[in-house]
């Protein structure tokens, strides 16, 4: 696996080819950051950032940060 794990998408996490879908995704958690101050899947530990990325949804950002 290579990539910054709290930026990779979920088809990299499962090992699959990452692409120019994989490169907006991230550009997507970039914004997220950068909008709301935090990460949109926090977690404690690498296997839960894993796990938050592949199966769970961000708040919206205007929950965050209206």
């Amino acid at each position: 696996m290579f990539g910054t794990l709290r930026y990779m998408s979920p088809e990299q996490i499962r090992g699959e080819v990452a692409g120019f879908p994989s490169d907006i995704f991230a550009l997507g958690v970039v914004l997220y950051e950068f909008v709301t101050g935090q990460h949109p899947f926090p977690s404690e530990s690498q296997i839960g950032t894993m796990h938050a990325i592949l199966s769970n949804q961000p708040f919206s950002p205007s929950h965050l940060n209206p």
